[in-house]
């Protein structure tokens, strides 16, 4: 696929879906917005493909946000015209788990990547801030889902004071925001082992496993419980499972089929 705002490869099991616009701090335009949604598709429709890595060009940032020099982002007077964005698997309805290696400057819209991640790993001159506040915006969506998912009191704060102060990789690393820092030039690699090693399990297993907890934080407990039960009985009808108790009974590696 030739794209012009991100490059999509595949090599074995594992796709790498890499930012490229680090002129512009990684930002996210209207060409970006739309190629991003093609390759998450591709990812989610490939069934040899079983986990995805997110990283991004250059060091200076992850991804700063929405491009607000790009009318076809929605910044025009009619904010109805606000293009829908797929921009991570999750967006797409994709539950094979994808790794985030963040390095620079994340803030803003960069934050979608790390909420649906299934681990965000980061490089040590990471930071992670938001500028709503400074320029009149609201986090909306990026706040509503992290204070759910992470210690609320350093979220609002990040949140609350915008610009005016930065948090550094290994804050991020003590309330869970990412779970592994590692130097700058360690973290493409570190990203594609972690997927290496996530590509070695039960492909099925795994993206159920991401299913039950995406579930936990939307439904109240009774109701993720149930529904866990549910995804749990049904992986017992495919190969995999038969395989996994054949291959631990066996005493050897399982073959994985995905099937």
């Amino acid at each position: 696929m030739d794209f012009k705002t991100i490059i999509y490869e595949k090599k074995g099991k594992v796709a790498y879906l890499t930012i490229n616009r680090p002129a512009n701090l990684n930002t996210i335009n209207f060409v970006m917005n739309q190629e991003m949604e093609k390759a998450w598709r591709d990812f989610a429709a490939d069934d040899n493909i079983w986990v995805g890595v997110l990283t991004a060009a250059g060091d200076r940032a992850f991804c700063t946000g929405m491009d607000l020099r790009d009318p076809d982002m929605g910044w025009g007077p009619n904010p109805t015209k606000v293009p829908p964005h797929y921009w991570t698997a999750r967006d797409v309805g994709c539950t094979k788990p994808v790794v985030v290696a963040v390095n620079g400057m994340t803030c803003a819209a960069g934050f979608y990547f790390i909420q649906d991640a299934a681990i965000t790993i980061a490089s040590d001159n990471a930071t992670f801030f938001d500028p709503h506040v400074d320029i009149g915006f609201v986090a909306g969506r990026s706040l509503a889902a992290m204070s759910h998912m992470f210690p609320v009191g350093p979220v609002l704060r990040m949140f609350l004071m915008g610009r005016s102060e930065r948090m550094p990789a290994r804050r991020a690393y003590e309330i869970g925001l990412v779970t592994e820092v590692v130097p700058v030039e360690q973290l493409r690699p570190r990203a594609a082992e972690i997927a290496g090693i996530l590509a070695q399990k039960a492909p099925l297993g795994t993206r159920a496993t991401l299913e039950c907890v995406w579930n936990g934080l939307n439904m109240g407990i009774e109701a993720a419980i149930t529904q866990a039960d549910y995804i749990s009985l049904n992986q017992r009808r495919f190969q995999d499972f038969t395989e996994g108790i054949k291959a631990f009974v066996e005493r050897r590696e399982p073959q994985w089929q995905g099937k």
